[in-house]
């Protein structure tokens, strides 16, 4: 490193040792006559040559200030967090520094190509640093100033599954980067530290949160819900909550890549959810519900499935209420081939909504859009795969299983409609529960699943339901219209099909109950046991009964 001025050579030969000593005076004089000069020529030029070295530095070093002190102002008002901050900036100076003096050391340095390589690298991280660190940490300073903000804070929810104590941990982590008191927040004895991280040109801000036991944020909290005590000890299972070694506190430890925040392969915070979707609007854009709600004739199962004219297919349950009455069921079924046509609008609808959520590619994001838009936060098992929570699901499932479970959530969603009244007096839209019987009575009538499957006892089908009330005239007598007339002018009424109308037995004067039994194929009088009887009736053996009970 530096230069150096070569050495006078005093040897001489020992042939000439004795033929000098008279002449040594003489040949010093002429030596330092012819050397004086040289030597002060060499002394001005590396007089100059070190200023310009010293003006070279100085010009480096004043020029890398003014870089390091732009970029601590920028971070300054970017950083609101001082913690933070100030560690940061500490990274920032420490970089500038290493840079200053590896551009010094590679202008005046006897370096090898190899020490050059790794002095260019230093100034290369600087820059590197310069230009990301900030932009890196913007993503996470955006969110915590959102998160701060009262009116920002109201059209943003915190991501995280809420049954296994992510949520709480996240939630918890946003308020304390805010700059809110744990001690305020989570009780006395409560503690935190936060910590950048700094791997090469990698930051990780690091939190910590330590709460006790039995503090007042765990037993009011544990008060309050119920559930609560089971999503802690669900997060310490999953690795979302610790113990501390004294077992006395909770730990909520958060280790965020700030390289990474708010992309695909990172991971966010707070989001802006998407907006929640009208079930309604989207069956009546389908048309399969008229302007005020109702369900559109055309939309249910008929009778001659070739014409929208004819009756829709029936299923009747009856109930005895007080005073002598009796409550008649009547269901009509939703033709869900025609709701779920691959080519319909309706399909349309719901796939482009799967992709609105699938949209974003992180886990967090959509599990946590999927439980607010659809109400749906876990899933264990789908399509022969295991999970372990929806995140899982999510980052491991197969993109087809990912889509179509999607995609069912969509329908599920818009099918809540069926549990609205219609508008109609007595008749609401209402899934329905299969039981063995009303499984007897799809399977002889062909209704089957959008996909042609058979329903399974026990799954819902959806349905219009009538309810009436009328008179029990097994018990009153009463000559008035009933349920005996109402179901005698189904029975005549063009294109009915008496084996539906007939599906749920009738109690008719006597006591007993006549219907159309599906395993023996037959009208038939039922024992008072509910079970069928040998004794078996015609059609119009069933009319005369009916016309008797009215």
């Amino acid at each position: 490193m530096g230069y150096k001025i070569p050495g006078a050579d005093y040897t001489v030969s020992p042939q000439l040792q004795t033929n000098v000593a008279k002449d040594l005076g003489m040949q010093l004089g002429r030596m330092f006559a012819s050397v004086g000069p040289a030597f002060a020529a060499q002394q001005k030029e590396t007089k100059k040559l070190n200023q310009i070295r010293s003006d070279y530095e100085t010009t480096i070093m004043v020029e890398n200030q003014k870089v390091i002190d732009t970029q601590i102002a920028a971070g300054e008002k970017q950083i609101q967090d001082k913690s933070v901050f100030d560690q940061w900036s500490k990274q920032v100076i420490k970089r500038g520094k290493d840079a200053t003096q590896a551009q010094i050391d590679i202008r005046f340095g006897d370096l090898t190509q190899e020490e050059k390589d790794k002095k260019l690298s230093v100034i290369s991280d600087f820059n590197m640093y310069n230009n990301k660190s900030l932009e890196q940490i913007a993503g996470l300073t955006g969110d915590i100033d959102a998160w701060s903000d009262k009116d920002k804070r109201k059209n943003m929810v915190v991501v995280g599954d809420l049954r296994n104590g992510e949520f709480i941990l996240n939630t918890m982590t946003m308020d304390y980067l805010s700059g809110k008191n744990v001690t305020s927040i989570y009780g006395k004895g409560a503690t935190a530290t936060k910590t950048l991280n700094v791997d090469g040109n990698n930051n990780e801000l690091h939190s910590i949160i330590t709460v006790p036991k039995n503090g007042s944020y765990i037993t009011t909290m544990s008060g309050k819900n119920s559930s609560f005590k089971d999503v802690i000890n669900t997060g310490i299972q999953e690795g979302n909550i610790k113990e501390s070694a004294d077992g006395k506190s909770y730990i909520f430890e958060r280790k965020i890549n700030l390289n990474a925040y708010g992309g695909e392969d990172g991971f966010d915070f707070v989001i802006e959810p998407l907006a929640e979707i009208n079930p309604t609007k989207i069956l009546k854009d389908s048309n399969f519900l008229d302007k005020d709600g109702a369900l559109k004739p055309e939309s249910l199962v008929r009778t001659n499935s070739d014409d929208v004219e004819s009756p829709p297919k029936t299923y009747q349950t009856t109930e005895s209420l007080a005073n002598k009455k009796i409550g008649i069921s009547t269901y009509e079924f939703f033709d869900m081939q025609l709701l779920e046509d691959p080519n319909g609008t309706f399909m349309k609808t719901v796939n482009a909504e799967a992709s609105a959520l699938l949209e974003n590619k992180r886990p967090e994001v959509r599990a946590t859009n999927f439980a607010l838009r659809y109400d749906i936060s876990n899933v264990k098992n789908w399509n022969g795969g295991d999970y372990k929570n929806i995140q899982d699901f999510f980052i491991n499932a197969p993109e087809a299983d990912v889509k179509s479970f999607v995609n069912q959530g969509v329908k599920q969603k818009i099918y809540e409609t069926f549990n609205q009244a219609t508008g109609n007096k007595g008749e609401s839209l209402v899934p329905l529960k299969i039981d063995e019987k009303l499984k007897n009575y799809l399977d002889e009538n062909n209704i089957t699943k959008a996909d042609g499957k058979e329903y399974k006892v026990n799954e819902e089908i959806y349905t219009r339901k009538n309810y009436t009330v009328e008179s029990d005239s097994s018990k009153t007598g009463s000559d008035k219209v009933n349920v005996y007339q109402n179901t005698l002018n189904q029975l005549n009424a063009p294109g009915a099909n008496p084996k539906d109308i007939l599906a749920s037995p009738i109690s008719v004067p006597g006591g007993n109950k006549i219907g159309y039994d599906p395993i023996s194929g037959e009208y038939v009088v039922y024992n008072s046991d509910g079970s069928a009887s040998d004794q078996t009736l015609s059609i119009e053996q069933v009319k005369l009964q009916l016309q008797r009970g009215i």
